[in-house]
């Protein structure tokens, strides 16, 4: 990938964070767990053969991983599994090459989900309070950092980056989510199961 190509992709992932973002495309590109830690599975449905290039990139742009390269396949569904191990934390970016079309499509992968309080003397673990919550969560992190909600089938609901300790969950519905915050880089800090009610 070119140096120019590069920046427009960093530019193109850049508007895409912080906006909400579902696990499964309109084209049939799907990842499953989103988030994940171990592995997840990525599934594409190709209408016609045709060539074909599938990729992994970090929320840099960087391809950090080749599945597919300009190769034919024929009609019909496919899945993939990408193993946690070969990846680090953080937010990755698949991308599906048809021809001539692209469809991209999110996924973050974690070293573990928790639930409810946790230990603060730990590293990557996350206390969150209050937990259930009807409106306003306190973050107990400070600086700049990405917060990311996904429910529990890993579809993201929600997705900003903000300085702020509190933030509110007022407009998602009442339910379980997987919380994740992230510094700049997009390395994950921690991750934490909430309750909205």
């Amino acid at each position: 990938m070119s140096k120019f190509n590069k920046v427009l992709f960093s530019i193109f992932l850049s508007f895409k964070i912080g906006m909400v973002f579902s696990q499964q495309t309109d084209n049939n590109l799907s990842i499953a767990p989103n988030p994940f830690t171990e592995k997840a599975t990525i599934h594409f449905y190709i209408d016609k053969t045709d060539t074909i290039s599938l990729n992994v990139y970090n929320i840099l742009g960087v391809k950090v991983k080749t599945i597919y390269e300009s190769e034919v396949l024929q009609s019909g569904p496919y899945e993939n599994i990408i193993l946690g191990e070969s990846l680090e934390e953080g937010v990755y970016v698949v991308k599906l090459e048809i021809g001539s079309k692209s469809i991209a499509a999110k996924f973050i992968k974690i070293s573990s989900v928790t639930t409810g309080l946790l230990n603060t003397d730990s590293k990557n673990e996350l206390l969150v309070f209050p937990n259930p919550t009807s409106d306003l969560l306190q973050l107990p992190l400070k600086g700049p950092k990405t917060v990311v909600l996904t429910d529990l089938n890993g579809g993201i609901v929600k997705s900003f980056k903000t300085n702020q300790t509190v933030i509110s969950l007022n407009e998602l519905k009442s339910g379980e989510y997987i919380l994740t915050v992230m510094n700049d880089a997009g390395q994950i800090w921690a991750s934490q199961k909430i309750v909205k009610i």
